[in-house]
């Protein structure tokens, strides 16, 4: 499941000590010689993705998700109804969960927070990633076609006549294993 933050870089506010000025806008009623103190983001700034992913992440910690060592975009959230994955890309962000309960709180939580959302129930497509489910929805294929296409045409001569090997992924990461929902922390495994 992936859900995307509506007007997620409005959301972001300057760390203390930074100051970003913009012009007026047109018609906007003026001295030739003054300009606007920002006091939040804005799209299009630079500061923005940054600021914004701040404050998300400070929110999912805030619920109760461990921030991956590996990936700081990647969060975990445990308890007794399971465990849930949460991939931040932007305003992009991607679950998985092993029950839907989990993303109703993650939903809830988000809510009190005056965070609206728009769910995209139908997952195809994330990040240039094509995603297959299998007919029970308990097993996912991601693949990258077109990146797959372009190498091929690109490098094919270089690589035609090295051995082929199919490539396993496990879907879990030992760091998930090794995560205290206690302690919100991590224990040695």
């Amino acid at each position: 499941m992936v859900f995307d933050v509506e007007t997620a870089f409005l959301h972001g506010s300057f760390h203390p000590g930074e100051e970003v000025y913009m012009n007026c806008p047109p018609g906007m009623v003026h001295q030739t010689d003054e300009c606007l103190l920002l006091l939040k983001t804005l799209y299009g700034l630079i500061q923005a993705a940054r600021q914004y992913f701040d404050f998300f992440s400070k929110i999912l910690i805030d619920i109760g998700f461990q921030q991956s060592p590996a990936d700081p975009c990647l969060f975990l959230f445990k308890n007794a109804l399971g465990m849930m994955l949460v991939i931040v890309y932007v305003d992009d962000v991607g679950l998985a969960y092993s029950s839907y309960a989990l993303v109703e709180f993650l939903f809830t939580e988000l809510k009190k927070r005056k965070i609206n959302y728009t769910v995209e129930n139908d997952l195809t497509d994330y990040l240039s990633c094509e995603i297959l489910f299998n007919k029970t929805r308990t097993k996912v294929w991601l693949g990258q076609p077109h990146l797959i296409k372009k190498l091929r045409t690109l490098f094919a001569d270089m690589v035609s006549h090295l051995k082929k090997l199919l490539v396993v992924c496990y879907t879990w990461h030992s760091w998930a294993n090794n995560f205290s929902p206690k302690g919100r922390g991590f224990y040695p495994g």
